[in-house]
């Protein structure tokens, strides 16, 4: 990881190593889930894209934009990627041996594509093309993407024929997957939530209690894995969740939510761009809901609110940190060094982020130039750990405690003094209000139905 760093930082590359360049970039990004590595991988590859591009390089942008758009929702994004893809495949000789790999390339983003556009026809292109791609290959060979691929497109063909063989294909192959990486590995995360969900719909289909009990782990080693190591993971907390409150499993959901809350909480600090924060963010509504809402069912009403105002505090914490009220008391007590070192590393970091903001007319990031990503980049990453820091530091002052740390009950209590508050949630498995009433034991509930 320091060596892609240390490629990725520094002045844009030489067109002989743009290839390189952009590679290093893009990997970043899969490797810590900061898309802004995927927007100066695009842009540095694309500059070298010349009439006579290396098959390779587009190749490297066509991966680019495929992880870009499928981190973000694009379909623009996508539907470059596999144009890019369908060019490469059809200019590369049938008996070559990249005839395979090209093929397994070009059906990972029309899967992907198909995930926000879907079309029956191009899944039974993908399944053709991704099988035909690993017939007689070891893992070793292909790696596990095609392998990983070709089980997303079959759970998909599963759950719109429930044809019981492709399930079954789907996880031997995932189980492959996980069989073959270390626990060091970014993608473990991602592939053992897909054998979890796997496991999930045969669970759904025999009702085993063993693959009930299996998912549940697969789910749990998943998100653990994924906080503790800081690796990637879309939605494995968000489907574990959902399953365990359609089982009525409500701790288990608790349990779920929170660890997903942990990941996505450190997804949206680690963003560096302001629209990317907002796509790491929404997940994390959705899972405060369903947090909360499994809390209640299980009577504790005040670790619901908690849970809701958590979600709260993640998505606002850029705001929050800005200009925290606090900081006032702070140097009423004799603390004014610290609130200038405050002060200072704001400024800066919002300097920084308005230079790497593309709607910012000042962007060093202009369209069709290549930035340098660690010019700004590692510049506002340690500004913001610096900042993180301070904020530990001010926390170790008396009464400071709890500074920036999302609301508690008694703070909850206090904001309901003037008024009474309602939190309104809506989950799959209905709504619910939480009512918080000053100087009350704990928040009321009010089941709502769903229509």
């Amino acid at each position: 990881m320091s060596g892609l760093k240390l490629l990725a930082a520094g002045n844009p590359p030489e067109p002989q190593t743009v290839e390189q360049y952009g590679t290093a970039l893009y990997t970043l990004g899969i490797a810590t889930g900061e898309l802004f590595y995927f927007d100066q991988a695009v842009e540095v590859l694309r500059a070298g894209y010349g009439e006579q591009a290396d098959p390779e390089l587009v190749r490297q942008l066509a991966i680019a934009l495929e992880n870009r758009g499928h981190q973000l929702h694009d379909v623009g994004d996508l539907q470059e990627a596999v144009s890019l893809y369908r060019e490469l495949q059809e200019a590369t000789d049938p008996q070559s041996a990249l005839r395979w790999r090209r093929a397994a390339d070009l059906a990972t983003a029309q899967l992907r594509l198909d995930d926000l556009a879907p079309d029956p026809a191009m899944l039974d292109k993908v399944i053709t093309s991704l099988r035909d791609a690993l017939h007689g290959r070891p893992t070793t060979q292909v790696g596990t993407r095609p392998l990983h691929n070709l089980a997303s497109v079959l759970m998909h063909r599963y759950e719109q024929t429930h044809a019981p063989e492709a399930l079954d294909e789907a996880i031997t192959l995932i189980e492959r997957c996980v069989s073959h990486e270390t626990t060091a590995s970014a993608l473990l995360p991602s592939y053992l939530a897909v054998l979890g969900e796997a496991l999930i719909l045969r669970y759904s289909r025999d009702g085993s209690q063993e693959d009930a009990a299996r998912a549940t782990a697969t789910m749990r080693s998943a998100c653990r894995t994924a906080v503790e190591q800081g690796f990637r993971l879309r939605r494995g907390a968000r489907v574990w969740a959902e399953w365990a409150g359609d089982r009525g499993a409500w701790a288990e959901a608790v349990e779920a939510a929170e660890l997903g809350l942990a990941h996505h909480e450190t997804s949206v600090r680690n963003q560096l761009v302001r629209d990317h924060k907002e796509a790491a963010a929404a997940e994390l509504g959705w899972l405060s809901c369903l947090g909360a809402y499994a809390c209640a069912q299980l009577g504790d009403t005040a670790t619901a609110a908690v849970i809701v105002e958590r979600g709260l505090a993640a998505m606002l914490s850029e705001a929050m940190e800005r200009e925290p009220a606090d900081l006032s008391r702070l140097a009423d007590a004799g603390r004014g060094a610290l609130v200038r070192r405050y002060h200072d590393h704001t400024h800066a970091i919002a300097e920084l982020e308005a230079l790497l903001d593309p709607a910012n007319e000042g962007s060093v990031r202009r369209p069709g130039a290549p930035a340098a990503a660690g010019q700004w980049a590692e510049p506002l990453k340690r500004r913001r750990e610096a900042l993180k820091s301070l904020i530990d530091e001010i926390r170790e002052v008396d009464g400071f405690g709890d500074f920036l740390q999302p609301p508690g009950l008694q703070d909850i209590d206090a904001a309901a003094e003037a008024q009474p508050l309602v939190y309104l949630l809506a989950t799959p498995w209905g709504g619910l209000a939480l009512t918080i009433e000053h100087g009350k034991d704990r928040p009321g509930q009010v089941q709502l139905p769903l229509n």
